[in-house]
């Protein structure tokens, strides 16, 4: 999917998942859109500006493995009702318990956030 795809055809979506490494940094140039100093052109700009109300980004690059087993859980924690919030921090804690210790890089690259909100944990929000 491209940035004009998220833009165009996410129409007020509850979630977007951008779960592929990266999906979260900033760039000057995105899928041809020259974006002039100090605007926003991230992936998950374009995710907010075509109306989404959640969206879920990868800050650096993760293992493959990790990342499916954390999108399984928390999509488990949406299906059984849970908000995203809740349902990603669940998600984290059970990877952690099914693969035993594992370095915090693999799943602190994982940030969900709200339209005009910024969630700084998986249980705190502050207001842009």
């Amino acid at each position: 999917m491209t940035a004009w795809q998220l833009f165009r055809d996410v129409s007020a979506a509850e979630l977007i998942t951008l779960s592929a490494c990266n999906t979260a940094m900033e760039t000057s140039f995105i899928d041809g859109v020259s974006t002039p100093r100090g605007l926003s052109s991230s992936l998950v700009s374009f995710a907010f500006a075509g109306g989404a109300r959640f969206v879920l980004s990868s800050l650096w690059t993760a293992s493959d493995q990790i990342t499916a087993d954390l999108m399984t859980h928390f999509y488990a924690k949406l299906g059984a009702g849970m908000d995203p919030v809740h349902a990603l921090h669940e998600a984290k804690l059970a990877v952690r318990r099914s693969t035993g210790p594992i370095h915090p890089h693999y799943l602190a690259n994982f940030r969900l956030e709200a339209r005009n909100t910024r969630i700084v944990s998986s249980r705190l929000a502050t207001p842009q």
